[in-house]
């Protein structure tokens, strides 16, 4: 079986959002129940403000610009709990996983290490990643993932994890990392100069 595969190179990777509105439905109820969830997140983790770079604003903006096939999960581990924020055109929830965030340091600081001096040591720890940080959301997931790791997430080759069947997270989906900047730049307008273009090349 081949290796892990190699991290998505990042916000170009899933090319430009579909700029169609959103499925004709009314998201009110739900979006203030998942802005109600989300502000009892920040009031018991004083951390979130200084470790969730993501502007609520450019997240919600965002829903309904995000292509059909695509879900956008923002990741928050908390000091007991990591807390997953599920964005797609249709839906929107919140869901706590019951890990401490010392816990995922520990498990992505290991798994790192076996890949990058190549240790045939199996995937347990990937293993374990997979059921804290995907398997919660599996049922969420589309063709194309739109990742926001917050802090030692970061350091996380998400698309090396393996689920139960040895399928690696990367080989099923199409995954890109994105910052709070990133969220800004996709909701900016594409623009195109007028005028004739010159171009110029070496014989």
């Amino acid at each position: 079986q081949e290796g892990p595969p190699r991290p998505a190179p990042g916000l170009d990777s899933l090319g430009n959002l579909d700029s169609k509105p959103a499925a004709n439905q009314d998201m009110t109820p739900i979006r203030q129940e998942w802005l109600a969830k989300l502000n009892r997140i920040r009031q018991q983790n004083p951390d979130y403000e200084s470790l969730v770079t993501v502007s609520l604003d450019d997240l919600l903006a965002l829903q309904s610009q995000l292509p059909e096939n695509a879900t956008l999960l923002l990741y928050f581990p908390g000091e007991d709990s990591l807390y997953v924020q599920v964005l797609r055109r249709d839906r929107m929830e919140i869901r706590q996983v019951a890990v401490s965030r010392q816990r995922l340091f520990e498990l992505i600081k290991e798994w790192r290490h076996m890949l990058e001096y190549s240790e045939s040591k199996g995937t347990a720890p990937a293993r374990e990643l997979q059921r804290f940080l995907l398997e919660p959301v599996a049922d969420l997931l589309l063709d194309q993932e739109f990742v926001l790791p917050t802090g030692d997430l970061w350091y996380l080759p998400w698309e090396s994890l393996p689920d139960a069947r040895g399928v690696y997270f990367g080989q099923d989906h199409q995954v890109a990392y994105l910052t709070g900047a990133d969220l800004r730049i996709l909701q900016e307008p594409v623009t195109h100069p007028g005028g004739e273009i010159v171009a110029v090349g070496a014989p």
